[in-house]
């Protein structure tokens, strides 16, 4: 039975995929979040891709009107319908480059965990 008391399937493509943005994952809790996240993300029949990088911080010598985030890059808005960020990706990263990285993704829903983003 799906999420919405239906037993009906739907495919891969009909589900709304969310992006989980994480950095530390090889620690306990860490691992622990990230396997409640993906129950979670089962439970309501919804794709879950995990992109596993650094800080929020744009990379040295990126073009300021158009900064990449490393493997960050490959998370397209167009694809994710929510974004999860974790709070070691976050923690840390000052307010200017939490805005400029939340600006890049400004159609799509993003909760933090633990570490509060303005909004665009």
């Amino acid at each position: 039975m799906n999420a919405h008391g239906s037993n009906i399937q739907m495919t891969s493509s009909e589900r709304k995929t969310i992006g989980v943005f994480a950095s530390q994952v090889g620690r306990a809790w860490g691992a622990q979040f990230l396997a409640g996240v993906t129950q979670a993300a089962e439970e309501a029949n919804v794709n879950l891709v995990h992109f596993i990088g650094g800080k929020l911080t744009a990379m040295p010598g990126s073009d300021l009107s158009n900064p990449s985030y490393g493997l960050y890059d490959l998370a397209k808005p167009g694809q994710l319908d929510g974004i999860l960020l974790t709070a070691d990706v976050a923690y840390g990263v000052s307010d200017a480059d939490l805005k400029t990285f939340r600006t890049l993704y400004s159609q799509v829903p993003m909760v933090t965990q633990s570490v509060p983003i303005a909004l665009p």
